[in-house]
């Protein structure tokens, strides 16, 4: 019977490359910035919730959306992510806030914005190295979110 570490490496042997041939590139793919190219803002007024959902075509470190109706009162909440493809061809986030009575009761899951307001919204993702990538405004302009100090999406900036 022949012995198992010799036949260890008469079997690695045999898998090694040969000589003066490349191994094959495993090193992964260069990330690139992260492009919206699905989202959805909207509100189950029958459970009373917001519900921000976003795809986009490279991975991310998350994304910010922004909302006011007046331009006075804003509140920004975190979007995380929820999936993403292994190779970084998209990234899947989501999130819900309850909506509440109060502004004062508002948090990071909640908000006092209710269903039947009409929002401006400032939805924005960020590159794996936490820069601002890409960025849609609904229902706002440049005057209302620099107003408020929240940089508009056609500015480039480093800010959330």
């Amino acid at each position: 019977m022949m012995n198992p570490l010799l036949l260890s490496l008469i079997l690695a042997a045999g898998c090694a490359p040969e000589e003066g041939s490349t191994p094959p590139d495993r090193s992964p793919s260069p990330l690139k910035a992260p492009t919206i190219v699905e989202h959805t803002i909207r509100c189950d007024v029958d459970k009373a919730v917001w519900e921000v959902e976003v795809l986009t075509d490279a991975w991310t470190s998350g994304g910010k959306v922004h909302w006011t109706v007046d331009g006075t009162y804003v509140e920004k909440k975190t979007i995380p992510s929820l999936a993403a493809a292994e190779d970084g061809s998209w990234d899947h986030l989501q999130a819900s806030f309850d909506v509440v009575d109060n502004w004062r009761k508002a948090g990071a899951k909640s908000t006092a914005f209710g269903c039947t307001e009409d929002l401006a919204s400032l939805l924005i993702v960020f590159d794996m190295e936490g820069q601002r990538a890409d960025c849609i405004d609904e229902g706002g302009d440049d005057l209302l979110w620099g107003s408020v100090g929240v940089t508009p999406c056609e500015e480039s900036s480093t800010e959330p």
